[in-house]
């Protein structure tokens, strides 16, 4: 069963949570659904295994934050001057920067939607959720992007 989800899963959690994690967030996320009591219940395991990634990318994304807050807050008490930072980002790093300030569960009706090709109803079969619940999401995500995405277009690259 796992292998026909692994690329799926892998290039889900390269989205929520980048390449550098991504495996971290697979191998921790099949760990916590297969160690489940309820696992063996499960009729759609690829979807529990989707939702369990979804919520364990949230988590990452909530620690990070709260961590980079609290780094911030030291960086500030120790460096008084600015720093100057040179940013040069193609296409690719600014939709996966607009992406990664998606809730989870957006960002990853966005992937299913855009990346894997899977029709509304197929990505709400998939997650568990309802049809509308779906469309809400993906809509929200699209406004999201939408705003994101063309503010980066008129900020002019150093």
């Amino acid at each position: 069963m796992y292998e026909a989800l692994a690329l799926m899963l892998t290039r889900l959690a390269v989205v929520l949570v980048g390449q550098a994690d991504a495996h971290d967030l697979v191998a921790d996320s099949v760990l916590r659904a297969v160690s489940s009591p309820s696992w063996s219940r499960v009729n759609n395991q690829g979807a529990y295994l989707t939702r369990t990634m979804t919520n364990l990318a949230q988590d990452r994304r909530i620690q990070r934050g709260r961590r980079e807050a609290r780094e911030l807050r030291a960086s500030r008490r120790e460096q008084s001057s600015h720093l100057a930072r040179s940013v040069d980002i193609d296409r690719e790093m600014v939709v996966r920067q607009a992406m990664s300030q998606l809730s989870a569960t957006q960002a990853t009706v966005a992937f299913l939607h855009y990346w894997e090709d899977l029709t509304i109803e197929q990505v709400a079969a998939h997650l568990g959720m309802r049809v509308g619940t779906t469309r809400t999401h993906l809509a929200r995500a699209k406004r999201s992007l939408r705003a994101v995405l063309s503010t980066s277009e008129r900020e002019p690259t150093p």
